[in-house]
């Protein structure tokens, strides 16, 4: 007898008794893969459960053998309990995978992994709780290849740098678009995470992505207080200063815009190139 979707919904719907009755009744715990009724009946139970957050469903899901380390595919990538408990930062949850044998680096997802997509959501708590479980720091995006440090830019998580500094995430790893996490920092506009990652040795002459230079990056996007910051810290060459002035002219002539914010930014650059 196959109870594939009527396993799926009773998880769903956080009904632990008839959950137990279809378990008793010879259900698996991980469903009816063979089942194409309907959405629920594909998606592995655990899985089901990890998303809703139920403690007690997983608890009773594990107990009747679900494997922890299942995938599931998902938008084109295969997810696993531990990736969704992660990205939603359900942590006794995730406390109860990896007690149960989850891998905590285990593949997964358009981020790659169970550390990069508690990183991607800024689940503070939950990329702590990996690392301490042995997640590795310097891993990369699946898709992207962006390192933790670029992902939690990327996705607007600036007070997640601080704690991926002090774990030993590696400041200067090369990133596709955004060339390191600098530039990442200066696109973004953030001011103080720019001025950290300076702190703890990220280089500012290091190129590559799309402007070359984080110096260049925070002048494109009118961050006037990362350009003034980078010039007072004399972080800038006059090479570098020269080549974000460039792009500033070419973006003002191109018609792209001719903000007070550009002209304040080629003031400043221009104490550094003359």
């Amino acid at each position: 007898m196959r109870f594939g979707p009527a396993l799926g919904y009773a998880v769903q719907q956080g009904e632990a008794e008839i959950l137990d009755m279809l378990l008793a009744a010879g259900a698996s715990p991980d469903g009816d893969p063979e089942e194409t009724l309907d959405f629920h009946s594909l998606k592995p139970p655990l899985i089901i459960a990890v998303q809703e957050g139920n403690k007690i469903l997983v608890t009773r899901l594990i107990k009747a053998g679900a494997k922890v380390n299942q995938y599931f595919s998902q938008y084109g990538r295969s997810v696993t309990p531990l990736y969704v408990a992660s990205m939603n930062g359900h942590l006794r949850i995730m406390q109860q995978l990896l007690d149960a044998g989850a891998a905590v680096d285990g593949k997964a997802g358009y981020l790659g992994t169970p550390f990069l997509a508690a990183v991607s959501e800024g689940q503070v708590e939950a990329m702590n709780m990996l690392l301490d479980a042995g997640a590795d720091v310097q891993a990369r995006s699946a898709v992207s290849k962006y390192p933790a440090l670029v992902i939690a830019l990327d996705k607007e998580h600036p007070e997640v740098v601080d704690h991926l500094i002090n774990a030993g995430a590696n400041v200067n790893n090369s990133a596709q678009y955004y060339g390191s996490a600098l530039q990442a920092a200066a696109y973004k506009g953030y001011r103080d995470v720019t001025e950290k990652l300076l702190d703890v040795g990220a280089d500012p002459a290091m190129e590559g992505g799309h402007y070359g230079l984080a110096i260049v990056a925070a002048a494109a996007k009118k961050h006037v207080v990362v350009v003034k910051m980078f010039i007072d810290r004399d972080a800038v060459t006059k090479e570098q200063a020269g080549k974000a002035t460039e792009w500033v002219k070419e973006m003002i002539e191109s018609g792209d815009d001719r903000s007070d914010e550009f002209q304040e930014i080629l003031a400043m650059l221009s104490s550094v190139v003359e």
